[in-house]
């Protein structure tokens, strides 16, 4: 898919009919729902982030939107798989 920013990557979602709760995954902000993933902005940069069952948020990457969300997009493709099946 080549580099995204948050509004390819939303466009990609819509087209695809990927429902993002189901996957747990929140965009743009920070949560504390046990095994959610996320991403959030903040100074400038980009993190994703992992949250685990005792609801800690752990910030797995930091980069520019482009980093974030061309990687989030991978992730949320591989749990769409995984839901799937």
């Amino acid at each position: 898919a080549g580099k995204m920013k948050q509004k390819e990557y939303s466009k990609e979602i819509k087209e695809q009919g990927i429902n993002l709760n189901q996957l747990n995954i929140v965009i743009g902000e920070k949560t504390n729902v046990p095994n959610s993933k996320g991403c959030y902005q903040e100074n400038n940069s980009w993190y994703f982030y992992d949250v685990n069952e005792r609801q800690d948020l752990v910030v797995t990457r930091r980069g520019t939107e482009d980093e974030i969300f061309t990687y989030l997009y991978l992730i949320t493709k591989g749990l769409q798989k995984q839901y799937r099946s």
